[in-house]
């Protein structure tokens, strides 16, 4: 996958840009308002060491979000390729994105009830 297009426009959504933004009460910092368990997530299935702090820095936080997506959005997991909608929910709500689902009415189930890819698509 490409992750230029894909990771500016999440910054963008994310974030805006801002190295600093905290979101989520705290627990989103950076440019691409990463949790802690993402960093968690991240070390242990690499065994890196990245630390809170480097959510802040754009390119480590870049490397993180790379990581964390390419394993929660591997063949072996959704039985298909991974497209870039696939790893913006993975970011957004987590590895078990595939799971959600919200209605407003029967008629309406999505497995995308903030419209998050729709505001990655506008800025893409």
């Amino acid at each position: 996958m490409k992750w230029a297009k894909l990771i500016t426009a999440l910054i963008d959504v994310e974030s805006k840009g801002n190295l600093d933004a905290v979101g989520d009460a705290g627990l989103a910092v950076g440019p691409l308002q990463a949790h802690p368990d993402v960093v968690t997530d991240v070390n242990n299935v690499y065994s890196t060491q990245f630390t809170l702090a480097d959510r802040t820095d754009l390119d480590k936080a870049k490397a993180i979000f790379v990581m964390y997506v390419t394993w929660y959005c591997r063949y072996e997991r959704l039985g298909r390729n991974a497209t870039a909608r696939d790893c913006a929910l993975c970011w957004h709500y987590g590895p078990s994105f595939m799971r959600i689902k919200a209605s407003v009415s029967a008629s309406m189930w999505t497995d995308d009830p903030d419209g998050y890819w729709d505001k990655v698509l506008k800025v893409i």
